[in-house]
């Protein structure tokens, strides 16, 4: 009997620790981007959009997203954005954050795996 709960213990903890979405990926990987990159650390996440994919984000407009962001006064980039793990497309979640009482709309696009920020806007 025990060994039958022990298993059933393993299988339950087993199944907790891969039932994350893929939505729930990505909102930890930009919460975790904007906590370690806003300049004030006091926001909220308002709400979070549909997440998808687009195939339509060059290296190129990657570049000049990165190179926008890091004249944003909001950001102080510290965090290393993720390289493209798929060169043809991208995963994209638009976020809206409450800052200061503004509210900000930022569309960010991760990698394949959900886990990492390649560039925001």
């Amino acid at each position: 009997m025990r060994k039958i709960t022990l298993h059933l213990i393993i299988y339950i903890a087993a199944l907790l620790c891969f039932s994350c979405t893929p939505k729930q990926k990505a909102e930890s990987a930009v919460k975790d981007f904007l906590s370690n990159n806003l300049t004030k650390k006091d926001f909220s996440v308002i709400s979070y959009g549909r997440l998808d994919s687009t195939r339509y984000i060059t290296d190129g407009i990657v570049k000049e997203l990165r190179l926008q962001a890091s004249k944003d006064k909001a950001f102080t980039i510290t965090q290393e954005y993720a390289e493209r793990d798929n060169p043809k497309q991208l995963i994209f979640l638009p976020v809206k954050i409450k800052q200061d009482n503004q509210e900000q709309d930022y569309t960010f696009y991760l990698t394949m795996d959900f886990e990492k920020v390649v560039c925001f806007k």
